[in-house]
C-alpha cells in the first residue's frame, strides 16, 4: 500500500502545483496551456509505446485530424462546443483503426515506416483537402462561450485544459492497471504467448490503436481553440519523430513521462533566451534518445538473464539457458500468462 499511497500523494501535489501556475507564470500562461495539450498527446503515444510495445509515427497526424474536425463541426456546422469536441475525438478512432488493420502483421520497424508513410501522405494530400484544412489552409476555432464565458480567457481555458488532462491521465492509468493493461503488456512481451493464453493479439493491437488515436484527436481538438486559428503548419509530420524521441528520454512511468516530455518540448524552450539553443534542442533530444535506447537495451538484456535464472530456480526447470532462450520463455509463460491476464499472480 505504501507505493500506491506515495503515487496518490504525488499526483495530488502535482495537481495542486498545476492549479497555482496561472498565478505565478504571468504572460507565459499560453505556453503552459500548450504543455497541457501536449500531455494528452504524450499519454496517447505512451499507451502505444510503453504499454503495448507498438510504434506510431503519425500521432501528430491524428492530432491534426482531431483539430480540423473540431473546427469544422463547431464553426461551420454549429454543433455545441462539447459535442464537437467529443465527435472530433471519436472521428479520429476509425483513422487509427485504418492504420492498425493493415499493419497487424508488420514487425515494429515496418510498422513505424508504415505509420510514418501515412503521416507524410496525410500532410501532403489530406491537409489541403476540404475534409481538413481546405485550400485556404487555415480554420477558425473558438473557446467555449458557456458558463458566462468563464473559459474564454487564457486563465479559464487553462483550467479547462487541466480538467481534461486529469481525466485523460486517470483513463490511461485505469487502462494500464486493468485487465486490458495486462493484455497490452503481454502483447508487448510476446504476441505468440498472448495467443497461447487465449487472447486475440490482432484485436488487442487494433484496440490500443483506437484508444491512442482517440486521445491524440482529443489533444488536437483542445489545441485548436487555444490560438483561435489552426492550419496544417501547426502539425508537421516530422514532429511525430521528435515527440517519440522526447518520450524515450522522459522516464519509464506512463503518466509521469507524459508530463516530463510535455514540459521538455513546450515549456523548456520558452525559458531559453538564445534562439540558437532552441534550434539545437531537437538534436539534443535525438542524441539523448539514442543513448537512452542503447543503455536500456543493454540493461534489458541483463534483466532477461536474471529473469531466466529466477524462473529456472522457481520452477525447478532443468532446461539450459540456451534452450530456454531459444523458446523465448514461451514454455514457462504458457502456464503463467493466463493467471496474469486474469489478475492472478504476476
Amino acid at each position: 500500500q505504501a507505493p500506491r499511497t506515495l503515487r496518490l500523494g504525488g499526483a495530488v501535489l502535482g495537481i495542486m502545483l498545476l492549479l497555482l501556475v496561472p498565478a505565478v507564470v504571468g504572460t507565459r500562461l499560453p505556453v503552459y496551456s500548450a504543455g497541457l495539450v501536449a500531455v494528452i498527446l504524450f499519454l496517447s503515444l505512451g499507451l502505444l509505446v510503453r504499454t503495448s510495445g507498438q510504434l506510431s509515427l503519425c500521432q501528430v497526424g491524428f492530432q491534426a485530424v482531431g483539430a480540423a474536425v473540431f473546427s469544422q463541426l463547431s464553426t461551420d456546422v454549429g454543433l455545441p462546443w462539447g459535442v464537437a469536441l467529443l465527435a472530433a475525438a471519436l472521428v479520429t478512432v476509425p483513422v487509427g483503426v485504418l492504420i492498425a488493420v493493415p499493419a497487424i502483421r508488420l514487425a515494429p520497424l515496418y510498422l513505424a515506416l508504415a505509420t510514418f508513410g501515412f503521416a507524410i501522405l496525410l500532410a501532403q494530400v489530406g491537409y489541403t483537402s476540404s475534409l481538413m484544412f481546405g485550400s485556404s489552409g487555415s480554420l477558425r476555432a473558438a473557446r467555449p462561450a458557456g458558463f458566462n464565458g468563464a473559459f474564454v480567457s487564457d486563465t479559464g481555458y487553462y483550467y479547462l485544459l487541466l480538467a481534461f488532462v486529469v481525466a485523460a491521465a486517470a483513463l490511461v492509468a485505469t487502462i494500464d492497471r486493468a485487465r486490458i493493461g495486462r493484455l497490452l503488456r503481454a502483447l508487448s512481451d510476446s504476441p505468440t504467448v498472448l495467443a497461447t493464453a487465449g487472447a486475440n493479439a490482432n484485436v488487442t493491437r487494433v484496440l490500443v490503436f483506437g484508444i491512442s488515436s482517440f486521445l491524440a484527436g482529443l489533444s488536437g481538438a483542445l489545441y485548436a481553440p487555444q490560438t483561435g486559428f489552426i492550419s496544417g503548419v501547426s502539425f508537421p509530420y516530422f514532429k511525430s519523430l521528435l515527440i517519440l524521441a522526447v518520450l524515450a528520454i522522459a522516464g519509464t512511468g506512463i503518466i509521469r513521462s507524459a508530463f516530463v516530455a510535455a514540459a521538455a518540448i513546450t515549456v523548456l524552450p520558452a525559458y531559453i533566451s538564445s534562439p540558437t539553443l532552441v534550434d539545437y534542442l531537437p538534436i539534443v533530444f535525438g542524441l539523448t534518445a539514442i543513448a537512452n535506447v542503447v543503455y536500456r537495451g543493454s540493461s534489458n538484456s541483463r534483466g532477461r538473464s536474471i529473469l531466466i535464472s529466477l524462473q529456472m530456480r522457481r520452477h525447478g526447470n532443468r532446461l539450459t539457458a540456451r534452450a530456454l532462450a531459444g523458446h523465448s520463455g514461451t514454455a514457462l509463460m504458457r502456464n503463467q500468462l493466463p493467471q496474469v491476464v486474469a489478475g492472478g499472480n504476476s
